[in-house]
């Protein structure tokens, strides 16, 4: 169970980090497309090293907003 509750500490982690560049822009209407066109063209790179897509992207958001729901 430690091991699971590392890994879930660390891909909140970097949800929390990728947060700061992902929420401004979707608060500002960019498509999920966008948002991940915009965090290649900084570099950003996911947490396992590659280039973001749309789908890593709503993953991003839908962890940010699962650890904001009340248990």
């Amino acid at each position: 169970m430690k091991r699971n509750e590392a890994v879930q500490r660390k891909a909140k982690a970097e949800a929390d980090q990728a947060m700061r560049i992902i929420g401004p822009l979707r608060s500002a209407g960019q498509t999920l497309t966008a948002i991940a066109d915009t965090m290649n063209d900084m570099g950003a790179k996911t947490s396992r090293g590659g280039k973001w897509s749309a789908t890593q992207v709503m993953r991003v958001l839908d962890r940010t907003r699962a650890t904001m729901q009340p248990s």
